[in-house]
């Protein structure tokens, strides 16, 4: 049926051969059927043929010309003709009486007729005339039409002939109908040979249930369009990945088939297993250095717990008198092991941060009780001749909001981190509200700064400005701002750094503020919650350190302490915490990457003792 459609057509192109042509070349061809006409309509005359006979042959020549062409103006011309010949009729073959006589082959005048009958003649003309250049119109319209969608097809074809990608058609029983030249290439095997082959047999075995059942469904679900990701087998036994593009094709309601697009995606399919597996790894990797982290921060704590407790009693005296000598070495014992105890904490920390298991405990807390936190910090910047300010906002609202324990966390941190890098001037506390829902709060330094190519990596784990191993006189891991980063975000604020080397370095940190405490707060209602705390900060207790066995406990109750049991969660108690915060007055903090003190003096100990 499609070869007799085509035949039809070819058929069609052969005489309508005036398809191609221009309008100036169309006119043309009109005017020269207009002379024909006239030359007709004279040599029938002279040559005795009747009248009649050679005016419905140039009137349909002149109109079927016209209308095979395709002029618009056909019509008008045969109007033209019909008038034309009626005239040259009256008044080459009417006599004084008005009779029409029409000349025989013989030269006589046989017949009468009256002009009625004359004009009924050019009647019949004008009929079949317009028949004939309506029906050269209409195959006109075809041919235009065919040779349009010839076109279009040529240009199809050429897309899907040179395309990488392979365009195919199968039947319902899922046999190649047509393959794109490009099948060669992604298959190894001929158009030939991939004609007639049912499609499974390019399937990867272990693909062929699921691509089968991928067919099944689109054809009972009637989806119009699919995609499906599988690997086939090629020619040489080499295995590739294509991503096809199935689209139903119909005949009126009824399914006939399929025609797809096939592209190879092996390379990009290799690429993505790279990818996934490198990404696998890499939370793997993760896993086990949070749970790396957390176990042997857990485990350091124990004997570092034996190790702090037996040179804290030695030095106060417990198992006998010590030279001044002896108490300064265990000392420097006790402010290693606070060292230690920050250190272990800010790993415990970041372990906890990034399993997601760090619980906050958000509340509103006075401004006050904010500055009473400085006042643990205060004395680590002055011990290093730097220069203490703070600034605290008259618009600040009479409640804050947040984890204070954290809050705690994150300004030691940045200060401490700012007495280390400031080697003269001043360490400022700046707390103010930028507006009605946020607080905030700024350390400022005079340190040497941050360089601009380095300030985004400020807040990644375990960085380090010179990105050495050996820092010389730095000392931390570089985990402190990651987790000031972290913390900050675990309580939906958000943290900024801006520095000029040699100039210093200012970090913002803005926390938001509930609504259901943004309105002005009596001191009665904040403050009640914050007794406990208060006692925490500004006492000045001895520290209560873990024990890890029976033996130890008998050595604290020896010395008239109360053991803590350890806490399970690999979170620092809050007397571990108290410990270390008065420690960092001693020593900078690991996580500002602080350098440890000088060990003090037998009379500067006494001093704190007392």
């Amino acid at each position: 049926m499609a070869q007799d459609a085509r035949d039809s057509e070819d058929f069609l192109e052969r005489i309508m051969f005036v398809a191609g042509w221009s309008t100036r070349r169309r006119w043309r061809a009109a005017l020269l059927a207009l002379a024909a006409f006239v030359v007709i309509s004279t040599v029938s005359y002279a040559f005795g043929f009747p009248q009649t006979v050679a005016l419905f042959l140039a009137v349909t020549y002149l109109l079927a010309t016209c209308g095979l062409v395709g002029l618009p103006g056909a019509w008008l011309l045969g109007i033209l003709a019909f008038l034309t010949l009626a005239i040259n009729s009256i008044l080459l073959y009417s006599d004084v009486y008005g009779e029409v006589h029409v000349h025989n082959a013989a030269g006589l005048y046989t017949n009468t007729f009256s002009a009625a009958i004359i004009l009924s003649q050019f009647v019949v003309v004008m009929i079949v005339s317009t028949a004939v250049g309506a029906v050269g119109m209409l195959l006109m319209r075809t041919h235009q039409e065919v040779v349009a969608r010839r076109h279009t097809e040529a240009r199809y074809r050429l897309l899907v002939e040179e395309t990488s990608d392979v365009a195919y058609i199968s039947d319902l029983n899922g046999h190649f109908t047509y393959v794109s030249p490009s099948a060669t290439k992604l298959t190894g095997y001929k158009r030939e040979q991939l004609v007639g082959m049912h499609y499974l047999e390019l399937v990867v075995p272990e693909w062929q249930e699921a691509t089968l059942a991928f067919y099944k469904e689109q054809f009972h679900s009637g989806l119009p369009e699919t995609i499906f990701l599988f690997p086939i087998i090629c020619a040489d036994g080499d295995r590739r990945w294509v991503e096809q593009t199935v689209v139903l094709e119909t005949d009126g309601d009824k399914v006939s088939g399929f025609h797809a697009l096939v592209r190879d995606v092996t390379d990009r399919k290799r690429v993505e297993d790279e990818l996934q597996s490198a990404r696998d790894k890499a939370v793997r990797a993760s896993r086990f250095k949070s749970q790396l982290l957390a176990n042997v921060s857990h485990d350091l704590r124990i004997p570092l717990s034996s190790i702090m407790l037996i040179a804290e009693m030695l030095q106060k005296g417990y198992y006998g008198d010590v030279s001044e000598e002896q108490e300064e070495r265990l000392q420097i014992i006790r402010d290693s092991g606070a060292m230690l105890q920050l250190l272990i904490k800010n790993l415990l920390d970041e372990a906890q941060l990034e399993a997601g298991k760090l619980e906050l405990k958000m509340q509103p807390f006075p401004p006050e009780y904010f500055l009473n936190i400085t006042s643990v910090l205060k004395p680590l910047v002055e011990q290093r001749g730097l220069r203490w300010e703070e600034d605290l906002a008259d618009n600040l609202p009479s409640v804050l909001y947040g984890d204070v324990d954290r809050l705690k966390q994150i300004l030691s941190n940045l200060v401490t981190n700012a007495a280390k890098f400031t080697r003269k001037g001043k360490v400022k506390l700046r707390v103010f509200q930028p507006d009605n829902a946020h607080w905030t709060f700024e350390v400022s330094d005079t340190g040497k700064g941050i360089a601009q190519n380095v300030l985004s990596h400020v807040f990644e784990p375990f960085w380090q400005e010179d990105g050495s191993i050996t820092r010389g006189e730095q000392t931390g891991i570089g985990l402190g701002l990651s987790i000031v980063k972290q913390l900050t975000t675990c309580m939906d604020g958000s943290i900024t750094v801006d520095s000029i080397e040699g100039e210093g370095t200012t970090f913002t940190a803005t926390f938001p503020i509930p609504d259901a405490y943004r309105q002005q707060k009596t001191e009665e209602q904040v403050a009640e919650p914050f007794v406990e705390a208060d006692a925490e900060i500004t006492q000045t207790s001895k520290p209560t350190l873990p024990i890890p066995d029976e033996a130890d406990a008998e050595l604290l109750e020896e010395g008239g302490r109360e053991p803590l049991n350890q806490s399970t969660d690999g979170v620092p108690s809050e007397a571990e915490e108290s410990t270390a915060a008065k420690s960092s007055a001693e020593v900078s903090s690991e996580d500002a990457d602080e350098e440890p003190t000088q060990p003090p003096t037998s009379d500067d100990e006494k001093s704190q003792n007392a």
